[in-house]
């Protein structure tokens, strides 16, 4: 509870003024860069906006609701959460949404299967049980849920030879009386900043008998730390923009050391799929997407042991 309220403090001093859907197209228009950055990464998720059409969606910690916007935009019903819905109340009065609610992540009220996704970017890390809202995500959806979190970069599957160098500094510290934990990540909110591995969403899957994962490295960068950013001004996403020269360098930078294995991902991008067979397009139009598509394994013991079961409950 505690940690909710701290995190919901961060609120408290914002602007309370309706937000309208020209401010909020303005604002996220990817001809500027901020809005480009935004855009990019969502984007990620358009063969599923384009395999469901219509579909709708859940989307947890949206603040005031930039990723709803972006997938009302694109053809969906949405409905946009969060802890502390303040922000997400200047929408409703802007007329940007019909409907906004407040809602825990880690203990929401809707009943089982009642969206078609579910949708979480860079929410979970802030929470104190994130597993507990990923299974509410994935309780809630029909059709999968997906999320972007930064990357366990002391994961051994994160990248071996930077899980070893990490192991290594831990013990150094130890033999100097210091706690290998003192660079544990702690936000200004008070929330220890949880992040993600490959293989934790593997297990999380594979535990709930679902079959299909997809995930793809990205690197999220701060844009106004761009050192040719001006203070107060909005850079165009125009190739002859310094600030913007300078983010799609760091960006091919980045991309092209993690690629090659050299340096771990800022953060992934998940979905995980909750139908059984979907459709060899939207597979491939994921992978064209630069998603990595995964068909894990069948649990060999369950078809069985649920026609046991079945048996067991008519007699």
């Amino acid at each position: 509870m505690l940690s909710h309220l701290a995190n919901q403090c961060h609120y408290q001093d914002q602007d309370r003024s309706p937000i309208t859907p020209d401010i909020m197209r303005n604002n996220e228009d990817p001809s500027f860069l901020s809005g480009y950055h935004h855009h990019n990464q969502m984007s990620l998720f358009d063969p599923l906006l384009r395999f469901y059409p219509g579909s709708s969606w859940l989307t947890l910690g949206d603040g005031r609701g930039r990723e709803a916007f972006y997938l009302q935009e694109h053809g969906a019903k949405v409905l946009p959460t969060d802890q502390d819905d303040s922000q997400l109340q200047r929408t409703l009065a802007g007329g940007v949404f019909p409907e906004v609610a407040r809602a825990n992540a880690e203990e929401l009220t809707y009943g089982d299967d009642s969206f078609d996704f579910v949708f979480c970017k860079e929410t979970l890390h802030h929470l104190p049980r994130p597993y507990a809202a990923l299974y509410e995500m994935m309780r809630l959806c029909r059709n999968g849920f997906a999320f972007i979190e930064p990357v366990d970069r002391k994961s051994p599957v994160s990248l071996h030879w930077h899980a070893i160098s990490e192991q290594q500094r831990a013990i150094a510290l130890l033999e100097h009386g210091r706690s290998p934990y003192f660079d544990e990540e702690y936000e200004e909110a008070g929330n220890y900043a949880y992040c993600f591995s490959i293989r934790d969403i593997e297990r999380l899957a594979l535990g709930a008998g679902l079959r299909w994962l997809a995930f793809k490295g990205i690197h999220v960068q701060d844009t106004r730390k761009l050192q040719n950013i001006i203070p107060g001004n909005r850079p165009r996403a125009h190739d002859e923009d310094p600030a913007f020269q300078e983010y799609l360098k760091n960006q091919r930078l980045l991309e092209h050391l993690s690629q090659q294995g050299l340096v771990p991902w800022g953060s992934y991008a998940f979905i995980v799929l909750t139908i059984e067979f979907p459709s060899t397009d939207l597979i491939k139009a994921l992978e064209a997407k630069g998603w990595t598509v995964r068909r894990l394994p069948e649990n060999p013991y369950l078809a069985e042991n649920i026609r046991r079961a079945a048996k067991t409950s008519i007699r």
